[in-house]
C-alpha cells in the first residue's frame, strides 16, 4: 500500500506540473452563475464502485435529487425524493474553481441537515436532534452536474448511506482529477514548509501542566481520532493557567475504513484531514478566559501554536507548529447568560489542500495534532478548595480520494464529536 501511495504522489506531482489551471479572471472567461439540476440515482455507477458491500438500499436506488447552487457558491438548496417522500435543506458550504485544458468547473462541498419527514424511509433511521445529517460533494460545470450524498454519520455502530446522482462524464472526471491531484501535491509541499520545533510550556499553580482527560472515536472497528485535554491540577483564585485541547487523526485507519467499511475496496487512494472543529470551556461563570488570551485568533490564517504532549516518564511538553489555514473561525461564548466573561472558545480550521496526516496522526503522547490554547482564570470568592470542571470537544472532517473508473474523485467524511471533561481545584 505504501508503494501505491508513493506512486500515486509521484503521478500527482507530474500531473500538477504538466497541467495548467487558470482562474476565470485570469483567462477572461465568465464565471458560472446559478446552477440548477434534476438528477436520478446512478445505481450502475454505485454497483461498480462499491465493491466490498451493497451500495445502497432499494429506496435509495430509486431516489431523485434536485439542487440549486447559489451564484456565490456559498450555499446549495437540495431536495431529495425517496419512495415519494421528500426531504429538503439549504446547506452552507463552498466551491473551488478548477480549470483544465480550457474547461472551467467547480468542486463544492456542502453540509447540514435534512428536515425530518412525517413518513419514514430508509434514511430516517439516521435522524438526530437537528434532523438527518447530509454532506453533498458536487462537481459541476455550466452544463453538467455530478453529486454524491453522504447521509448519516459514520460511527462505531452505523455506516452512512452514500448515493451517487448524475453521470461522472469525461469532462467532470477531468475536473475532479485535476482538483484531487493538485490538492494532494499542494498538501505535501506545504507539509515540508511547516517546521516543528521545541518550545517551553506554560506553568500552572502546582508547577506542572498535565494530561487531564482523553478519549478516542471509531468508525466501525477503525480508530478515527483522539481528543486530549491538558491543564494544571490546581488554579489559584485570581491566578491563571494555560489550557490546551488537542485533536489527533488516524488517517491510515480511516483509509482502511473507506476501503472496507464503506466498500470502496482497492479504488481507495488516500485519506487525510480537511477540517478540524474543537472547543474548550469552563463550566462555571467564574472560570473564564482572560481577554483575547487564546490561539488561534479568529480569522488568523498563519500562526505558531504549541502542540502539547504528555509522557508519564518525562512529563508535559510542547512543540511549536507553524499552522497555516485557508480559514480560521474562533468564537467566544458564555457558560450562562449571567456570566460576565467568556467561558468557552470554539475553533474551526479549514484548509483547501487539507493537511498531511504525518503532522496530525498520533495521540496525547505525540507532538502532533491540531491544538487550541486558552489562558483561564478564576474570578470569584473562594475561602477553601473548590472543584470546578472543564469540557473539551473535537471533530474531524476527513477527505478521501478514490478512483472512479479512471478518474480521481474526492469525497468528505466527518467523524462524530468527541467530548471529555476534567476537574480543576480552585484554591483561595
Amino acid at each position: 500500500m505504501k508503494r501505491l501511495i508513493s506512486l500515486s504522489l509521484t503521478v500527482i506531482m507530474c500531473l500538477s506540473l504538466g497541467m495548467t489551471a487558470a482562474t476565470a479572471a485570469e483567462s477572461g472567461r465568465t464565471q458560472i452563475g446559478t446552477i440548477s439540476a434534476s438528477l436520478t440515482a446512478n445505481s450502475a455507477l454505485m454497483d461498480a464502485v462499491f465493491i466490498e458491500r451493497k451500495s445502497c438500499s432499494d429506496d435509495s436506488a430509486e431516489s431523485s435529487l434536485t439542487l440549486d447552487v447559489s451564484p456565490d457558491k456559498s450555499a446549495i438548496d437540495v431536495a431529495l425524493t425517496i419512495n415519494n417522500t421528500h426531504y429538503k435543506a439549504t446547506l452552507p458550504g463552498q466551491a473551488n474553481e478548477v480549470a483544465v485544458n480550457g474547461l472551467v468547473g467547480y468542486i463544492g462541498v456542502y453540509e447540514g441537515f435534512f428536515i425530518n419527514s412525517a413518513e419514514k424511509t430508509s434514511i430516517d433511521s439516521v435522524s438526530v436532534a437537528e434532523g438527518i445529517p447530509v454532506i453533498v460533494d458536487v462537481t459541476f460545470t455550466d452544463k453538467e452536474v455530478f453529486a454524491a450524498l453522504t447521509i448519516g454519520y459514520a460511527t462505531e455502530k452505523t455506516i452512512p448511506e452514500i448515493i451517487f446522482f448524475g453521470n461522472l462524464s469525461d469532462e467532470l472526471g477531468a475536473i475532479s482529477t485535476e482538483y484531487t491531484t493538485k490538492t494532494l501535491a499542494a498538501q505535501e509541499a506545504k507539509a515540508m514548509d511547516e517546521m516543528v520545533f521545541p518550545s517551553n510550556e506554560g506553568k500552572s499553580v502546582d508547577g506542572e501542566t498535565k494530561l487531564q482527560a482523553n478519549t478516542t472515536i471509531k468508525l466501525g472497528n477503525y480508530m478515527a481520532g483522539a481528543l486530549s485535554l491538558f491543564h494544571g491540577d490546581e488554579l489559584r483564585n485570581q491566578g491563571s493557567m494555560p489550557v490546551y485541547v488537542k485533536v489527533n487523526t488516524n488517517s491510515i485507519s480511516v483509509e482502511n475504513y473507506v476501503r472496507y467499511g464503506l466498500g470502496y475496496g482497492s479504488s481507495t487512494v488516500t485519506a487525510y484531514p480537511g477540517t478540524f472543529d474543537l472547543s474548550v470551556g469552563g463550566n462555571h461563570n467564574s472560570l473564564h478566559i482572560l481577554t483575547n488570551a487564546y490561539l488561534p485568533q479568529n480569522a488568523s490564517t498563519s500562526v505558531t501554536i504549541p502542540i502539547p504532549y504528555y509522557l508519564p516518564q518525562i512529563g508535559f511538553g510542547t512543540v511549536g507548529y507553524h499552522l497555516t489555514t485557508s480559514s480560521t473561525s474562533a468564537s467566544l461564548s458564555k457558560y450562562s447568560p449571567s456570566s460576565q466573561h467568556h467561558n468557552k472558545v470554539s475553533w474551526s480550521m479549514y484548509r483547501i489542500s487539507g493537511w498531511s496526516p504525518s503532522t496530525f496522526d498520533g495521540d496525547y503522547t505525540t507532538g502532533t495534532g491540531m491544538t487550541g490554547e486558552a489562558t483561564y482564570t478564576y474570578s470569584g470568592h473562594v475561602t477553601s478548595d473548590v472543584p470546578r470542571t472543564m469540557t473539551a470537544t473535537g471533530k474531524i472532517n476527513y477527505r478521501y480520494a478514490c478512483m472512479v473508473f479512471d478518474q480521481l474523485v474526492t469525497f468528505n467524511l466527518p467523524t462524530g464529536t468527541m467530548t471529555r471533561s476534567s476537574s480543576v481545584i480552585i484554591k483561595p
